[in-house]
C-alpha cells in the first residue's frame, strides 16, 4: 500500500490520469455542453470540471467574503472532480453553469474576484436544476390529483424523476361525496401521470421516470400489482416503476407464517376486502419471477431511522428506490470511488494511520453536496423550501467490486462481507462527523430542533457489536458521536445514499455502485471518424494486471466470450475465487451484501438481487422473507432472462394472428424461427486455394441477416451455412458468428468470415441505393431523436418500460438502438453497448 497521508497529494496522484476511451465517448455523447447548432462548447473532462467546480464553489459567498477561502474551495472541488475520486449525480454535471457565459469559467483562478462568484450565483436560472429525483404528494381529490400532475410535469420538463404514494387515493368504486358518483381508483390516475410523462418526453431531452408506491393493505393492491402484467408496450404504465410498501414487514411475516388474512381498507372509503397474506405474497413473487415488477419497499423502517419522521413522514421514494423522501423532497447525490481509496487507506480498520485522509475526503465531498443545495434551482417553491429546511444530501460509494478485487476478497465471501460492513461503518461515521462540522461552521438544518437528533438518535440500524472487533469499535464511536455533539449540531437531516452510478462510474473508470461486476470482459462498439462501428475489447483492468504474463490473445477472447472466468481452463482457482461476477454468486450472497451496507446508511441503496434463469418462484419467496428479516428498506429482484421472457409475452397483439415469436421446444430450449418463402439476398464469389465458394446471405424485411448459404460441393461449407442460419434465426448476432468463424485455425473460415462481412456491407449499400424510402442507421452509438424516431417508425417498434421491442420480442436500446443489448444491474435496465441506463 502506497504511503500518501495528505488529501491534496492523494488527489494529485489521480488528477493527470486521463479518462479511458469509453469514458471519453460517454462524455462526448452526453456531458459536453453544446450550442443551439449542436457544436461542442466543451472538449475535455478538464472543461467540465472547471465549469462545475467554479459554479458549485460560488455558493460559498453565502458564508464568507474571503476571496482566498473561496478560491481554495474551488481548487479543492476541482481536484475532487478532475481526479474522478468523487463525482456528483449527472444533472449536476449536465446543468452546472448551463446557459451562463463560458468565459467566466475559463478565467484563471487567481484572477477570480468576489464579484465574479456573486455574478455566477446571481445568474442562476431554471436550466440549472442539479437534482435528479423528487417526491410529489397526492391528495384524495380531483383538484389535488391534477395539481400533482402539474407539479410532476414541471419537474420532468427539466429532467427530474418523480415518486408518488398512490395509497392516498381512495379505491375504485368508492362513493364521492357531493356528486353521487364513483371513484375510478388509483390505477386510472396512474395512467394520467403516465400519459403526462409521455407527452413531456416528446418535447424534452430526457425520458420521464416515475415510481408508484402503494401500501400492501390498500383495497386496490391486487390491481396495482398486476398493473404492469402482460405489458404490450401500449396498454401499460411504461413510464412507471412500481413497488408495494410493507410498512411493518415483521408483522406481515407473522401473518404469512400463521396463514392469516389481511384486511384491505382505506380511510376515505367504505370498501373493505380481505386476502390471505400468502395469496398476496404469492402474487408478488410470481410477477417478480416473470418480469421483475413489482419491487418491495419497507418504508416503516425508513421512518424509524429518519430524524424528522414525526414531522414529515416518508411514504414514497425516488424512481430507483434508493432515496426515500418526504413530500416535496429532492435528491442531491454524489459518490466516492472506493477502488481508488483502497490504494492508500486500509478501509474499515479504525486504527489505521491513514484514516485522516479518508475523513478529510468525506468532509470535502459533503461540503460540495451541501453547496449544491444552496446553488440549486428547484422547479417548485415547495421543493426549495423542504430541501433547505432539511438539507438532504446523499453521499455514496462506487467501485466496491473493483476495491474487493484489489484486496483479493471475494464478493460472496465472509471476508468480503466483513470488508463491506466495516468500510461502510467508517464511511457513515466520517460522513456524520462532516455534517456536524459543517453545522458548527454554517448552522444546523432549520428543522433541527424538531428532529430526533436532539434526544440522541442514531439514523441507521448498525450491526451487532459481536459481528467483528472493528465493527464493535466503529459502533462505539458512532454512539459517542450521536449521544454527544450530534445532539447540538447537524447540518443535514440525512447524509448517506448508495445510488445507481451507471454513467458516472463509467466516467470514473470503476465498477458500478455496490454491485459486483456484471461482466469481466466484453466487446463495446465505438464509432470512428468515418462513421464505421469499430469493436473495442474491454477487460477489467485489475483482472488484466493479475493475469499479466498468462493473458494470451486466445484466453482474452474466451473471457470476452463468456464474460466470466469461472469455467475457463488455465485460470487459477485463486483468481476464480476472487473475480466473481453478478451471475456467479447466489441470490443470498447478493442480499447479504445489501444488508451489510444498508445497516450503516440513513437513506437506502440501489442494489439488484440477480438470480439465474433457473431460479424458481420459491427461490424468490425465500429471498423476500430474508429481506424482511434483515435491515433492508427495499428489494429489487431480477431473474436472468426474465426481461426477454416478458418482452416476448408483451409483443403479442390480439389482432395479429400471424406474429412470429422465437420458438421454444417442450424443454423450453430455443429453436430457430421458420424462414419466409421469399427473402432479399446478396451473393458473392470467393476463390480459395482449392476452388470457388459461392456465398449467399439472405435478409429479412428489417435488413437483418437471417440466412447464410455456402456452396462449394463440400460438407464443411454446408455445415457452416446450416449452423450459421440456425443461429441467425435464433437471434444470435451476425457479428458474433463472424467473430467465431475468424477464430478457426487455417485460412478457409477466416476467408469465409471476411466475405460474409462484405456481403452484409454490399446489402447495406444496395438497400440504401435502391430503396429511396429506407435510411441506413449505424446503431451502437447514441443517435439523435430524429434518427431514433425514424428507425422506430420504419421497423414498427413498440415502446415499453423505457426501451423498444419488435414484434419478435427483440429489445432495442432507446439511445443507440443496439439489438438485445439490455441487462439489469443496480436495479436499472442498462445497455452494455453504449452505457445507457434507465436511471441516468
Amino acid at each position: 500500500m502506497t504511503e500518501i497521508f495528505n488529501l491534496d497529494d492523494f488527489l494529485d496522484h489521480f488528477i493527470n490520469i486521463s479518462p479511458s476511451e469509453n469514458a471519453e465517448r460517454i462524455l462526448r455523447d452526453r456531458y459536453f455542453l453544446k450550442d443551439g447548432e449542436g457544436n461542442y462548447l466543451e472538449h475535455s473532462w478538464e472543461d467540465i470540471t472547471r465549469r462545475v467546480s467554479r459554479y458549485i464553489a460560488s455558493a460559498e459567498i453565502l458564508y464568507t467574503e474571503d476571496i482566498e477561502e473561496i478560491r481554495n474551495v474551488e481548487k479543492k472541488f476541482y481536484k475532487l472532480l478532475k481526479s474522478r475520486v468523487f463525482l456528483p449525480n449527472s444533472p449536476t454535471l449536465f446543468n452546472s453553469g448551463k446557459t451562463l457565459p463560458l468565459e467566466i469559467f475559463k478565467k484563471p483562478l487567481e484572477e477570480m474576484t468576489i464579484e465574479d462568484y456573486k455574478r455566477i450565483y446571481n445568474s442562476r436560472n431554471r436550466h440549472n436544476m442539479l437534482s435528479a429525483c423528487f417526491v410529489v404528494p397526492l391528495e384524495d381529490s380531483m383538484e389535488g390529483i391534477f395539481e400533482a400532475v402539474k407539479d410532476a410535469a414541471l419537474i420532468q420538463k427539466y429532467g427530474g424523476g418523480v415518486g408518488y404514494d398512490f395509497s392516498v387515493l381512495r379505491p375504485k368504486d368508492s362513493s364521492i361525496a357531493g356528486t353521487g358518483g364513483k371513484s375510478s381508483g388509483p390505477i386510472s390516475f396512474m395512467n394520467v401521470f403516465n400519459t403526462t410523462a409521455s407527452t413531456i418526453e416528446q418535447g424534452g431531452a430526457r425520458r420521464g421516470a416515475q415510481m408508484a408506491v402503494m401500501r400492501y393493505d390498500h383495497p386496490d393492491v391486487i390491481d396495482f400489482i398486476n398493473s404492469k402484467k402482460n405489458n404490450d408496450g401500449k396498454s401499460v404504465l411504461n413510464y412507471f416503476n412500481i413497488s408495494v410498501n410493507f410498512d411493518n414487514p415483521e408483522e406481515f411475516l407473522k401473518k404469512l407464517e400463521n396463514d392469516e388474512e389481511i384486511e384491505l381498507s382505506h380511510p376515505n372509503s367504505n370498501i373493505k376486502k380481505t386476502i390471505k397474506a400468502r395469496e398476496l405474497f404469492d402474487l408478488i413473487a410470481n410477477n417478480a419471477w416473470k418480469s421483475g415488477d413489482p419491487g418491495m419497499l419497507f418504508l416503516g423502517r425508513h421512518n424509524k431511522y429518519y430524524a424528522l419522521s414525526d414531522v414529515t413522514p416518508v411514504s414514497a421514494t425516488n424512481p430507483c428506490g434508493e432515496e426515500p423522501l418526504p413530500p416535496y423532497g429532492s435528491c442531491n447525490l454524489g459518490s466516492i470511488d472506493l477502488a481508488k481509496v483502497v490504494d492508500f487507506v486500509n478501509l474499515g480498520n479504525p486504527d489505521h494511520e491513514n484514516n485522516e485522509l479518508f475523513k478529510d475526503l468525506i468532509y470535502w465531498c459533503s461540503r460540495f453536496l451541501d453547496d449544491v443545495i444552496d446553488i440549486n434551482v428547484y422547479p417548485l417553491e415547495e421543493i426549495d423550501k423542504v430541501s433547505k429546511e432539511q438539507r438532504f444530501i446523499g453521499l455514496g460509494i462506487m467501485g466496491l467490486a473493483d476495491a474487493l478485487f484489489k484486496k483479493e476478497l471475494a464478493y460472496n465471501s465472509e471476508e468480503g462481507r466483513r470488508f463491506m460492513a466495516e468500510s461502510t461503518a467508517q464511511f457513515a461515521y466520517y460522513s456524520h462527523l462532516a455534517s456536524t462540522e459543517l453545522a458548527k461552521e454554517r448552522g444546523s438544518f432549520p428543522l433541527f430542533d424538531r428532529s430526533k437528533y436532539k434526544k440522541g438518535f442514531i439514523p441507521f440500524a448498525m450491526l451487532k457489536d459481536d459481528f467483528s472487533e472493528n465493527i464493535r469499535k466503529w459502533n462505539e464511536l458512532i454512539r459517542k458521536h450521536f449521544f454527544n455533539e450530534a445532539k447540538e449540531f447537524k447540518r443535514n437531516v440525512q447524509v448517506n445514499t448508495v445510488a445507481p452510478t451507471g454513467s458516472i462510474s463509467n466516467i470514473a473508470d470503476t465498477s458500478s455502485g455496490i454491485e459486483p461486476n456484471f461482466m469481466l470482459a466484453y466487446i463495446r462498439y465505438m464509432t470512428d471518424k468515418e462513421g464505421n462501428r469499430v469493436p473495442l475489447p474491454y477487460m477489467n483492468r485489475i483482472l488484466k494486471e493479475k493475469l499479466d504474463g498468462e493473458l494470451t490473445s486466445e484466453l482474452e477472447a474466451e473471457i470476452i466470450e463468456k464474460g466470466s472466468v469461472q469455467n475457463i481452463e488455465g485460470i487459477s482457482e485463486e483468481i476464480k475465487r476472487v473475480f466473481v461476477t453478478a451471475m456467479d454468486i447466489s441470490g443470498e450472497d447478493h442480499l447479504m451484501a445489501q444488508h451489510m451496507i444498508q445497516s450503516y446508511l440513513d437513506a437506502s441503496c440501489s442494489k439488484t438481487i440477480n438470480l439465474p434463469k433457473e431460479a424458481t418462484v420459491d427461490d424468490i419467496k425465500n429471498i423476500y422473507k430474508m429481506a424482511m428479516e434483515l435491515s433492508l428498506k427495499g428489494i429489487t429482484i431480477y431473474r436472468d432472462g426474465s426481461l426477454e421472457t416478458q418482452v416476448l409475452t408483451k409483443a403479442k397483439k390480439k389482432d395479429d394472428k400471424k406474429v412470429t415469436f422465437f420458438v421454444l421446444d417442450e424443454k423450453h430450449k430455443l429453436r430457430a424461427r421458420p424462414r419466409k418463402d421469399t427473402l432479399k439476398s446478396v451473393t458473392r464469389k470467393y476463390k480459395t486455394g482449392s476452388g470457388t465458394v459461392y456465398i449467399t446471405v439472405s435478409f429479412d424485411d428489417n435488413g437483418e441477416a437471417i440466412e447464410i448459404f455456402l456452396s462449394d460441393g463440400t460438407e464443411t461449407a454446408e455445415i457452416i451455412g446450416r449452423l450459421s442460419s440456425i443461429a441467425l434465426r435464433s437471434g444470435v448476432s451476425a457479428d458474433e458468428i463472424l467473430e467465431q468463424l475468424s477464430k478457426v485455425k487455417g485460412t478457409y473460415c477466416k476467408g469465409i468470415s471476411g466475405e460474409i462481412k462484405k456481403a452484409l456491407e454490399d446489402f447495406e449499400d444496395l438497400w440504401k441505393d435502391n430503396e429511396g424510402d429506407i435510411e441506413v442507421f449505424h446503431v451502437g452509438k447514441p443517435l439523435s431523436r430524429e434518427e431514433v424516431e425514424k428507425f422506430v417508425h420504419a421497423n414498427k417498434l413498440e415502446y415499453t418500460k423505457g426501451y423498444y421491442i419488435d414484434n419478435e420480442g427483440n429489445t432495442y436500446c432507446p439511445t443507440c438502438l443496439s439489438k438485445n443489448s439490455l441487462l439489469m444491474t443496480e436495479g436499472c435496465i442498462s445497455c452494455k453497448t453504449c452505457g445507457w441506463s434507465k436511471c441516468s
